[in-house]
């Protein structure tokens, strides 16, 4: 080998080679503690998710306006003929049944422990 090995992220032997084998993450040479670090990234991350949902529901909420939210009024409102009482609990196991089938679909791609 030609000298000693680099040194260590966080050794400080004043080496020449230090400089290059420093640790280059987001915060490196702000000084703050990693509890700091956590709250900065906690708070950024939770405005980037909220700004995202709000875009979403705009978006989704643009696309429904016209026909498409008429339609799915009259599809959700409805009521079966002279048996009304019994349509929330047809939806209810409607419901129950797609999920079972997604659910079912979905065993053969989980990974086995």
């Amino acid at each position: 080998m030609d000298g000693p090995p680099p040194p260590l992220v966080g050794e400080d032997d004043h080496n020449h080679d230090y400089e290059k084998y420093q640790c280059g993450y987001l915060f490196a040479g702000w000084g703050i503690s990693d509890t700091w670090m956590g709250l900065i990234l906690l708070a950024f991350s939770l405005i980037v998710l909220c700004s995202c949902l709000v875009l979403l529901v705009k978006l989704l909420n643009s696309l429904m306006k016209e026909s498409m939210a008429k339609a799915i009024k009259e599809f959700i409102n409805a009521d079966f003929p002279y048996v009304p009482w019994l349509t929330g609990y047809l939806a209810i196991l409607l419901g129950a049944v797609v999920t079972m089938v997604i659910q079912v679909r979905d065993l053969p791609t989980r990974e086995k422990k």
